[in-house]
């Protein structure tokens, strides 16, 4: 079950959206709201194993090796300025702005 929001939020989306009782064959709509705080506290104690064995579980299943791309924009407004007021190489223009 993943579901990015409020303890309170996602109570409502598990009982009303999600499949997660019809998968585990249980009634969730008796599901208490504080019963998530407590599963969400008790999660965020582990939280660092989770996300290491969840990426490890898909970087085997999908056989992928991490990689970080980065991308600079630090001259993109510059360029759009350029394009936009059709500015030439010389840069004459650009003081018309």
């Amino acid at each position: 079950m993943v579901f990015p929001a409020s303890e309170r939020k996602t109570a409502t989306w598990l009982r009303n959206t999600s499949a997660t009782g019809e998968l585990l064959g249980a009634d969730l709509s008796k599901v208490k709201d504080m019963a998530l705080h407590r599963a969400a506290d008790k999660l965020l104690h582990h939280q660092d194993e989770i996300e290491s064995h969840l990426f490890d579980t898909a970087q085997d299943l999908l056989d992928f090796m991490p990689s970080v791309t980065l991308y600079d924009l630090s001259n993109t407004y510059v360029s759009l300025i350029v394009y936009y007021y059709g500015i030439g190489d010389d840069w004459s223009g650009i003081n018309d702005i």
